[in-house]
């Protein structure tokens, strides 16, 4: 694979690159490769018998054919006219370390810089740094390198088209924090570096594809396609025109024919385009085909791990399914190489709430809104958070301060919360949520009884069982009176009849 095809798959928003000139140096000489005594021949005849077609006897020597010319085609195109072989060969070993899997960013840089400094007009060593630096998510260093390629060579158009697409990367997320004036005026000054480079060369790659993703982010999707459709003109494989047109099927709710501009296009093309499987991923989660989605921001990820946008959207997935570890990993994996990313903040926010953290919680969306006014809205999530808490420290200072600031930042005019601050504070004043003290028992020795512990209940008492009645007894004859006897002696009192005895209830003993 020759160092212009690597370039182009590594730098998959940067086209084509620019054609670099210079004194044309001495083409690298193919190594002379060591005989071996099992391919000695003396005719082609020989060859073929004995390692079959393809082969033919050359210099007493038998020689695949098919290997050696995709040898000398390689060979060729490694070799760029007018660059050093030393920075060519330090050029290769970057490219292999950017696209290894994966990539190994700081070897890459440091190989890159190398070429760099044999060979100052080696362009693509400057394109590659910017590159490396972009996927990296620092875009003021990219700025850099690509304002040293033009410092190499003013002339060249590539070198401006770049410099434009930093000031676009530059914008986008100040857009997504409400910075809309900032990002204008950097939208602005990457809209006159394309323009410029188009009056040059209209049909220039890079400014084209610039050009589209300047429209894509205004939200002019007619336009961007003409940009897209100018690129796929001159390049019907350029996998970053491939991938705004994806985008703009995506953006118009063309989901079927994203998906398969993504998947059948870019991928079959370049299977290893993290910005495919990552728009790809969104195409799902469009879908409501979550598992898919999972699949390929995964795989977007083993890619690039410094891929912000796949861990976010991973994040948020795991939060659909209520599964707060999966995804806090992911917000704390953005986070890391983005510390002021929002939605990496909020999704953090909102996984600590899940898991009960409520300090934890309200320090990351306070944080939120601090970096994004429009996200206002949180403070009522911080201020329930603060009432759920229910100390009077908590209520009556921290959530009507963080209500009031609602009310400010917010701008709130007829919102049912406005009584809220005022219910609260008038609850304050009454001591509602005054912590009541209670009072502690006097020990023995300060002069009060020591309370005694409560008494286990009885266990109660089975009832008797009912008595069966008597049988009814025969009457008996009655019998004729006898004439009274005198009395012996005088009758004596009769015994009080004896209580009966208590049988125990079952499971009870008797005492």
């Amino acid at each position: 694979m020759n160092t212009r095809i690597l370039t182009s798959l590594f730098a998959l928003t940067l086209g084509a690159c620019a054609t670099t000139t210079g004194p044309i140096d001495k083409p690298i000489d193919k190594p002379v490769e060591p005989v071996d005594p099992g391919k000695v021949c003396d005719t082609t005849a020989d060859c073929q018998t004995r390692f079959g077609d393809g082969w033919v006897c050359e210099n007493k020597q038998c020689e695949n054919v098919t290997d050696t010319q995709v040898d000398i085609a390689e060979n060729e195109a490694t070799v760029i006219p007018g660059v050093r072989p030393e920075a060519q060969a330090e050029f290769r070993v970057g490219v292999q370390a950017a696209l290894g899997v994966p990539p190994e960013y700081e070897k890459a840089l440091q190989a890159f810089e190398k070429a760099a400094e044999i060979d100052p007009a080696f362009l693509e060593a400057y394109f590659n740094i910017g590159t490396v630096y972009e996927k990296q998510g620092k875009a003021q260093q990219a700025l850099e390198a690509y304002q040293r390629a033009i410092k190499a060579n003013p002339n060249n158009p590539d070198a401006k088209a770049f410099v434009g697409k930093i000031f676009l990367a530059k914008a986008r997320p100040l857009l997504d924090i409400g910075k809309e004036a900032e990002a204008t005026s950097l939208m602005n000054k990457a809209k006159s570096a394309f323009d410029e480079v188009i009056a040059q060369d209209f049909e220039n790659v890079p400014a084209n594809n610039g050009l589209a993703l300047y429209w894509l982010l205004k939200g002019d999707a007619d336009q961007a396609e003409e940009h897209v459709k100018q690129v796929l003109i001159t390049e019907p494989e350029n996998v970053t025109a491939l991938n705004s047109r994806g985008l703009i099927f995506l953006k118009a709710g063309k989901l079927n024919y994203a998906e398969w501009i993504f998947k059948q296009k870019v991928i079959g093309l370049d299977p290893d385009s993290v910005e495919a499987h990552t728009n790809l991923g969104t195409v799902y989660v469009r879908n409501n085909q979550l598992p898919l989605a999972v699949q390929h921001f995964n795989i977007a990820i083993k890619l690039d791990p410094s891929n912000i946008a796949a861990h976010l959207n991973l994040g948020k997935i795991y939060l659909e399914y209520l599964n707060y570890d999966g995804a806090k990993a992911r917000f704390e994996s953005a986070l890391k190489l983005d510390s002021e990313n929002v939605e990496g903040i909020v999704g953090l926010g909102t996984c600590e709430l899940g898991l009960n953290n409520f300090d934890a919680a309200i320090k990351a969306y306070d944080k939120a809104v601090k970096l994004d006014a429009r996200r206002a809205n949180l403070y009522e999530e911080i201020d329930k958070l603060y009432e759920k808490k229910g100390s009077e420290d908590d209520v009556c200072k921290k959530a009507v301060e963080y209500y009031k600031k609602y009310k400010s930042i917010g701008q709130l005019k007829d919102h049912p919360l406005l009584g809220r601050i005022t219910t609260l504070e008038d609850a304050c004043k009454q001591g509602f949520y005054k912590a009541q003290p209670t009072e502690e028992p006097k020990l023995p020795d300060e002069g009060g009884a020591a309370p005694e512990e409560p008494k286990a209940p009885d266990a109660p008492k089975a009832p008797d069982a009912p008595k069966e009645p008597e049988a009814p007894k025969a009457p008996e004859p009655e019998k004729k009176p006898e004439a009274p006897k005198a009395p012996e002696k005088a009758p004596e009192p009769e015994k009080a009849p004896e209580a009966p005895a208590v049988e125990p209830a079952p499971g009870v003993l008797s005492t």
